[in-house]
């Protein structure tokens, strides 16, 4: 499923992007770091819960950014280097989230009576 990171990941700089769904489960993750990193869902899961009701966060560490992006299914988490066009990455999870949201999202309308 990494097919649907495949932009992000392309910018320069970036090392990975993660879709985290509102139970904390990785849905969705991919890297361009080689060996791929292992993150603990659980400390994941924590650290998103002191994100709090901001739809956007950006922490800076010493060699490296992580952009949070909040959205109604879940999180958005992007691990970036310093010097990665931040303005491509957010343009990036704009056109992210209405597909994520088709995919792990509850259907609304009349389509929901026709399942695939």
């Amino acid at each position: 499923m990494k097919t649907i990171f495949n932009d992000i990941l392309e910018i320069n700089g970036v090392i990975g992007a993660i879709f985290i769904d509102k139970n904390n489960e990785i849905k969705i993750e991919g890297y361009n770091a080689s060996p791929e990193p292992n993150l603990n869902p659980l400390d994941l899961a924590a650290f998103m819960n002191t994100i709090g009701a901001h739809s956007e966060t950006e922490i800076h560490f010493d060699n490296l950014r992580l952009y949070i992006r909040k959205i109604e299914t879940g999180h958005i988490l992007v691990i970036t280097g310093y010097n990665v066009q931040m303005a491509m990455v957010r343009l990036n999870c704009d056109v992210l989230e209405p597909l994520i949201k088709s995919k792990f999202g509850k259907p609304t309308g009349i389509g929901r009576f026709f399942k695939k």
